[in-house]
């Protein structure tokens, strides 16, 4: 039925909230009007005003609207809501933000809000709802409210993430997933119509233009089409665009060492630490040296020939990761654990990447916390990838050398430097990786891979 709606262009049914279940937010809703708290409006000083120049000042002439005012704490996180009205404060705090969150999750919990739908976007409507129910500017109970505001911003999004330390020679689809280089967007036709409306700015748009393609041209994007509001668009997008970056650094030929980094992450949370070092002569500025920490930052460029390769190997299995179906059981245990070794693979810590790595082995080949962690892993990696009984014996060996090396860095914050040891268990768990992915498809739940795994022995 959802099928034959989207076909019709329906992409948000509204018919799908029952009665008794908008009967039951419009009583959360009017609860939650009798939770305000009134107040004085205060300011808080800072201690000493900031030394650091602003990049821009807002004024009153840049907002659209009413602001959505909020108090957060140190993490950023909201703690509260609020308007003003008569000079005094009108809020929802404490108990009654929880009160707010509560609704905004049982909303989301409730058709046709399950789907499509940001957490953000429903709690700024409910506020928006409870600010004006509040001022006497609407009578619309909380569900019709939802339903009017939901159904206005469902629609089709085209979202494209940007990679960073990847160029790619072809545009390649993996799943529901284009993944594709960013050197032939249209930068050149990027703000026509305020060149039009405005052309006293035609040049600073020009100059805006040249920048864009310097920084994102030769950057590969991750595209992606959602339906849904805007922020459940962008938060969709930015997900997958983080998966798929976890895919393309375990494809990479850093994939299988211990000791290239391969930063590959949607463009802004690549990291390249650096230090300043300033020399100070007789009280004056000297010399101002800055140098980046890691040499070997490793930038792939990924052929069409390569890439064949490594789906040929099996690497084409991941677009189960990207079909928009769910996943099955086990598919999720491979993906997570895809995603923490990984990880790994961009940090700049060796001590990390070793954990992260044992972590995956642990989560993929561990039926349970009561089974030998040595013993019991680096035998099922020995007989996954390897058939020699020999080559199975220095499986097991390497296994136990790396994991005792992760254990006095963890419990004892020693330094490991083993580069024969950890050159192999890194090669052995990629070709680890690599087989799980190929073979997850034969598996519903991890139980049914393990089995399948130990009878092995017995063959």
């Amino acid at each position: 039925m959802n099928e034959d709606l989207a076909r019709n262009g329906v992409l948000f049914d509204r018919s799908l909230l029952h009665a008794g279940a908008a009967a039951a937010l419009d009583r959360d809703g009017t609860n939650l009007l009798s939770a305000r708290q009134v107040g004085n409006v205060t300011s808080t000083m800072s201690p000493f005003p900031s030394r650091r120049r602003p990049a821009a000042t807002i004024t009153e002439a840049d907002l659209v609207g009413e602001p959505m005012m909020a108090w957060t704490d140190l993490s950023g996180r909201t703690v509260g809501r609020y308007f003003v009205q008569d000079g005094r404060l009108v809020a929802l705090r404490e108990e009654g933000y929880m009160q707010l969150r509560r609704l905004t999750e049982k909303v989301l919990r409730t058709k046709p809000f399950a789907s499509k739908i940001s957490s953000t976007f429903i709690e700024e409507e409910t506020f928006r709802w409870w600010r004006s129910t509040l001022r006497g500017q609407t009578d619309t109970p909380l569900s019709g409210h939802l339903l009017e505001v939901a159904e206005a911003a469902v629609a089709r999004h085209s979202i494209l993430i940007p990679l960073a330390n990847i160029e790619i020679e072809s545009p390649f689809q993996l799943g529901d997933v284009l993944v594709t280089p960013m050197h032939g967007l249209p930068f050149e036709r990027f703000g026509d119509a305020a060149i039009q409306n405005c052309p006293s700015r035609a040049n600073a748009m020009l100059a805006a233009r040249a920048e864009l393609r310097r920084n994102y041209g030769h950057l590969t994007g991750v595209q992606i089409n959602v339906v849904g509001d805007l922020d459940y668009a962008r938060e969709r997008a930015r997900d997958i665009g983080f998966d798929m970056a976890d895919v393309l650094r375990l494809m990479s030929p850093a994939g299988a060492t211990w000791n290239i980094v391969f930063p590959c992450l949607p463009h802004g949370c690549e990291y390249m630490p650096s230090t300043t070092v300033i020399e100070m002569r007789s009280g004056e500025l000297g010399t101002i040296s800055t140098g980046l920490l890691n040499i070997g930052i490793f930038q792939w460029k990924l052929t069409i020939a390569e890439l064949d390769e490594l789906m040929k190997a099996g690497f084409h299995r991941c677009a189960a990761f990207f079909s928009g179906r769910d996943l099955t059981g086990f598919e999720r245990r491979v993906k997570t654990a895809v995603s923490a070794y990984s990880r790994g693979i961009a940090s700049h810590d060796q001590r990390d990447r070793l954990v992260y790595a044992m972590s995956a082995a642990e989560h993929l080949l561990l039926r349970d916390s009561n089974e030998p962690i040595q013993a019991s892993v680096g035998d099922r990696i020995a007989f996954l990838i390897a058939k020699d009984v020999d080559e199975r014996q220095h499986i097991v060996a390497n296994f136990r050398k790396a994991y005792s090396a992760r254990s006095r860095q963890v419990h004892h914050l020693a330094t490991v430097d083993d580069e024969e040891t950890f050159s192999t268990f890194f090669h052995n768990m990629w070709l680890t990786m690599l087989t799980v992915i190929t073979t997850m498809h034969r598996y519903k739940e991890q139980v049914d891979f393990l089995a399948d795994l130990d009878r092995m022995k017995y063959r």
